[in-house]
């Protein structure tokens, strides 16, 4: 009987191979029995080598784009930007690692091999007990695995990718088509343009008057924009306050409206029109003798005048019947005469209110009372300045319908006292009702009060008003409460014919910093030195025959009086007819007395 021999049959070449093999090997184990500290002298590295695989291991599932990381690097494998695999995205998108996984392969590797190498030599040998370094990265790889895996459930993603995801067409679909799309998109991204046919540019600029001639105004935005029409104002609401209640006056609070709202919808039977408007008068059964003048003749506004003193006049006789428009409550506690303070009107006739945009001094637990006392001294304009502002008006006057009125612009300085000591002294020396405002003891040793400049303002915004209308938006109070006014108390009012909010000067700080000057710009005083005193007594006479007669007299007729009375001796210049009282001859006829006409026309 035959039998094959071991190293003929493949099996039993493969069994000794692998037989000679574990001989060899087994045979440097027992070489390497007796070298116990060259056997354990490789745990530092092998510490080490764990310590850089588990690094590499969580950058291997951080993925490159990390909602929580502030410094985000944005530069992908692909040159793309990556975002996060979450299972509620109908889009797939494929999870880019921080570290790929051939990077990560290859690193590992390395560092087992050069870790290996490291083994073999003594200077790695430190002695360290081992049992610690093992609990120890037990501990870190627990704790760091266990914030891995918080950050993936706070952020809803799974560090691999399990294949491409079909989209959720039905659910993209209406989402792109609902209603309200339209209307979150343009919240949430608003225009910053006025989108039209030519994008808010006329392409055909023949028919637009003036454009050939340098006159742009046609195809430009008013300086001032235009009020809109009550009608349309609805067109112009926000897509965010459509559907929601407006009311007409938005500066009331909201029990205002709320109140104003329920009186309209339910008036009081019990209150007459006659009584909410004591100037409603019933059309009258006959017609009288005289008929009713016309609204805005002198006679209509004579009439309208005194009708107003008699419904005051019934009103002070007996203070409860007065009654409020709208709040049947309210009852009158005390009433005041509101009369002009004609004395204290300024030569324009009406008054400046000017309001910073900022605070002018630091904000303090105090009030800083200098600001009762600051002066304001108007800078000089340039030449350059003075020829835009002459050029602007002078375009006004040509067209006024294409080229609004310039506002005449001003920059400040604003000076204010050294201290608040300074401040308060000043204010009684300024103050007419105060008896001892001459005592020399006010002023500062040095015999003036100083006033350091603080600092430069332009003017921001501006509104002007005329004469006509000056009353209409704003006007200043002043309740006075002594025994110098009649009654004892009164309420002066001063008109406003200008409102300006004035900031910092930045315009020509800014030229200043870039290095543009302006040749024209005169010095400008860093102090001022305020000395307060009486006017003269010619000046004195000057305001009172103003006062007395403010259309016919100036202050230069003086100055031609005296040079006729040298002249002629004081003679009159015609040789007759009474002086008037200021020493000028009157050319004109006296005119009738209040007392012999009315308004009407008519004698009395």
């Amino acid at each position: 009987m035959d039998s094959t021999e071991p190293e003929s049959n493949p099996f039993g070449v493969v069994t000794a191979q692998t037989s000679k093999l574990q001989r060899q090997y087994q045979a440097y184990l027992d070489k390497s029995t007796p070298f116990v500290t060259y056997r354990w002298g490789w745990y530092i590295v092998a510490y080490a080598l764990g310590i850089y695989l588990l690094n590499l291991f969580l950058a291997f599932l951080q993925p490159k784009f990390d909602p929580s990381n502030e410094a985000i690097d944005n530069e992908m494998e692909d040159g793309s930007v990556g975002t996060l695999p979450t299972k509620q995205d109908e889009e797939f998108r494929p999870f880019i690692r921080r570290l790929p996984e051939f990077k990560f392969w290859h690193a590992a590797t390395r560092a087992v091999v050069i870790a290996f190498v490291c083994s073999w030599f003594e200077l790695f040998n430190v002695p360290v007990f081992w049992p610690i370094l093992v609990m120890y990265w037990i501990m870190l790889f627990v704790l760091t695995m266990r914030k891995q895996i918080q950050h993936m459930i706070k952020y809803r993603y799974v560090p691999f990718t399990m294949g491409k995801t079909r989209r959720n067409r039905h659910g993209v679909v209406d989402t792109y088509t609902t209603p309200g799309f339209a209307s979150r998109l343009a919240r949430e991204q608003p225009l910053n343009i006025e989108a039209d046919a030519e994008l808010g540019m006329p392409l055909d600029l023949v028919g637009m008057p003036g454009v050939f001639d340098g006159d742009e105004s046609s195809i430009q935005a008013p300086a001032e924009e235009p009020p809109p029409h009550p009608h349309d104002r609805h067109l112009l609401r926000t897509l965010a306050s459509l559907g929601k209640n407006t009311t007409a006056d938005t500066s009331s609070s909201f029990l205002r409206r709320i109140e104003s709202g329920a009186l309209k919808a339910r008036p009081d039977p019990r209150i007459t029109a006659r009584q909410i408007d004591p100037f409603l008068r019933k059309r009258p059964e006959k017609r009288k003798a005289s008929p009713e003048p016309d609204k805005g003749t002198p006679a209509w506004i004579k009439r309208r005048i005194e009708a107003s003193f008699e419904v005051a006049a019934r009103n002070l006789a007996d203070k409860t019947k007065v009654r409020h428009p709208t709040k049947r409550n309210v009852k009158v506690v005390d009433s005041y005469p509101l009369i002009p303070d004609l004395d204290a009107f300024p030569d324009s006739g009406a008054y400046v209110t000017v309001k910073f945009s900022t605070g002018p001094v630091a904000s303090g637990d105090r009030y800083d009372t200098r600001l009762l006392a600051g002066i304001f001294k108007p800078i000089e304009r340039s030449t350059a300045e003075d020829a835009a502002y002459a050029t602007a008006l002078e375009a006004h006057e040509r067209d006024p319908a294409s080229n609004p009125k310039p506002h005449n612009m001003m920059s400040y300085d604003l000076f204010l006292p050294k201290d608040a000591d300074t401040g308060d002294r000043f204010r009684q020396c300024f103050d007419v009702d105060n008896p001892d405002r001459d005592d020399p003891a006010l002023y500062p040793p040095k015999g003036f009060f100083g006033f350091p400049r603080l600092r430069p303002y332009e003017t921001s915004q501006e509104k002007e008003m005329d004469h006509e209308t000056k009353y209409n938006e704003e006007v200043i109070l002043a309740f006075r409460e002594d025994n110098e006014v009649q009654g004892g108390k009164v309420v002066f009012y001063y008109p406003v014919m200008q409102r300006s909010t004035i900031r910092n000067q930045r315009t020509k700080n800014i030229a200043r910093t870039i290095g543009i000057t302006d040749d024209d710009e005169l010095p400008r005083p860093d102090e001022l030195h305020v000395t307060v005193s009486e006017p003269s007594e010619a000046l004195k006479k000057d305001l009172a025959n103003l006062k007395n007669d403010p259309l016919g007299y100036s202050l230069d007729q003086d100055e031609e009086a005296e040079e006729d009375e040298d002249a002629e001796g004081g003679a009159n210049a015609n040789g007759h007819g009474p002086p008037v009282p200021n020493g000028h001859q009157s050319t004109q006829p006296a005119a009738a007395s209040d007392e012999d006409l009315d308004a009407e026309g008519d004698d009395d």
